[in-house]
């Protein structure tokens, strides 16, 4: 035991050792309830400041907190520790576990703390959220690489943290943009087919025998839990065994993009990836990067067509075309001619690749529609059940789709978007009620909200729009009222 003390690094700020030892030894296991809720009650069980176990704290001490239950991920597995608060006054900036089954706060406080009182603690649902879902579409990319380059494929490391996901994996060579391309792909089919996370908990043995994966660098208890996610060809497509946090749908990922690939160590390379709302940022990022990036190389080439052009005249200089192509083709050093051509053939080259990544944002957004943008509300009114949602940026022309995609789900659905002030609103309805429900009807009263007129299609399917985005909310609400009164 004090062997093992001694060699104890623990993690990140908490590797002091000694004192977590001797704290667990006489507290015992700290329990974690962070799968089920984001806050929870917990007692102060110990404060440790400058290394030292403490009784009580002051405002504006940084400290470290021991509960009795806790809703907190300690970092571990890869994932990185929640964040939030305690409303006793104090803001967690970070969650640690040194020891199994022993989680430790962070702590900056605004109020003092005594061992024995009873705090409230809530993590910062929206980090987790994200970090969930990198966590799992950290498991959906290890089957789609295992499934695409072959079952060498191991994990050698792993990050999962809310802003991006981090796979280090055996495999002796580059993977080429296509096999990238086709495991991105692969993933994000498998997420958009929307399918609920099932969470079992089993000896690993038995886990492992019935044909989960175990990670790298996993400690396993007496039980685990084996996370189950995904469906392909029938079958679930994912299994592994995984003590972190994780969605309980696979549509709550939204999207993946794989940023990144490269070596790390002989025979092993490294992937990063973003999902959900990582996703759209990069895309625009991206674009606005290739975009200022494009705007420095046409004032370059300015200079240098002025440079280049520049000859005198009579009556002064002159900058025609056909001027400067003669200077180009004739009468300047060809290194010159060189250098401009490189900078026209990088501008139409950044031109296009503009346009695929603005095309490429647009399909971001269509996917994240198609794949229900994370949770999807369900509403029964009356005897229907009703899907209503706003996108913001959506292109008009793929709300169609994505109406038919939520009819799979609801009888009636209306959905809608804004560009640059003009609203658009596309209402679906199941066949087997247009008899008594026309879409016709429901879309025109949606457009009256909007400002526009008319709106038309097909008892199932209609479509119109008008000039009043801020509406968009009141005409959603409209088509509602309207169920109601059928």
């Amino acid at each position: 035991r004090d062997m093992a003390r001694a060699a104890h690094k623990g993690s990140g700020d908490v590797a002091t050792g000694k004192i977590w030892f001797e704290l667990k030894e006489k507290l015992g296991p700290v329990e974690f309830v962070g799968y089920d809720a984001d806050e929870a009650d917990g007692r102060v069980l110990a404060i440790v400041k400058d290394g030292e176990s403490v009784s009580s704290v002051a405002s504006g001490d940084e400290v470290f907190i021991v509960l009795d239950k806790t809703p907190f991920y300690g970092e571990s597995g890869g994932q990185v520790g929640d964040v939030g608060r305690f409303t006793s006054g104090a803001a967690i900036i970070d969650t640690q576990k040194p020891l199994e089954d022993f989680i430790v706060h962070k702590a900056k406080l605004s109020a003092p703390l005594k061992v024995g009182e009873t705090v409230h603690a809530i993590i910062s649902a929206q980090l987790r959220n994200a970090t969930r879902a990198n966590h799992s579409a950290t498991h959906l990319l290890h089957k789609a690489l295992r499934d695409a380059l072959g079952e060498h494929v191991t994990q050698k490391g792993s990050l999962v943290a809310p802003d991006r996901l981090r796979f280090d994996f055996s495999h002796p060579k580059a993977v080429s943009k296509e096999e990238l391309a086709a495991i991105e792909k692969k993933v994000n089919e498998v997420v958009a087919r929307h399918t609920p996370v099932k969470c079992t908990v089993m000896a690993p043995d038995e886990a492992i025998k019935a044909g989960a994966m175990a990670l790298f660098g996993e400690k396993y208890g007496d039980k685990v839990r084996v996370l189950a996610m995904g469906e392909d060809a029938g079958k679930t497509y994912s299994t592994e065994l995984c003590g972190g946090t994780h969605v309980r749908n696979t549509g709550d990922i939204g999207l993946f993009k794989i940023v990144s690939e490269g070596s790390v160590a002989s025979g092993i390379r490294r992937i990063e990836a973003v999902t959900g709302e990582g996703v759209r940022q990069y895309f625009a990022a991206e674009l606005e990067k290739q975009q200022e990036h494009l705007q420095k190389l046409e004032e370059d080439n300015v200079r240098l067509v002025n440079q280049l052009g520049a000859k005198p005249a009579s009556g002064g200089y002159h900058y025609s075309k056909e001027r400067i192509n003669s200077a180009l083709l004739a009468e300047v050093p060809a290194i010159y001619d060189t250098e401009s051509k490189r900078q026209q053939q990088l501008i139409g080259d950044l031109q296009e690749e503009n346009k695929k990544l603005a095309k490429d944002l647009a399909e971001a957004k269509k996917q994240q529609a198609l794949s229900g943008g994370g949770e999807v509300k369900v509403e029964k009114i009356g005897s229907v059940t009703f899907i209503g949602k706003i996108f913001d940026g959506l292109d008009p022309k793929e709300l169609r789709p994505v109406a038919e995609g939520y009819l799979k789900q609801a009888d009636v659905t209306a959905v809608a978007t804004s560009v640059e002030g003009k609203a658009s609103v596309v209402v679906g309805v199941n066949k087997s009620l247009t008899g008594k429900l026309s879409a016709v009807t429901l879309v025109q009263a949606a457009v009256a909200e909007l400002g526009g007129k008319g709106g038309g299609g097909r008892p199932e399917m209609a479509q119109g729009g008008g000039p009043q985005a801020g509406n968009l909310e009141a005409a959603i609400f409209k088509i509602k009222e309207i169920l109601i009164g059928r």
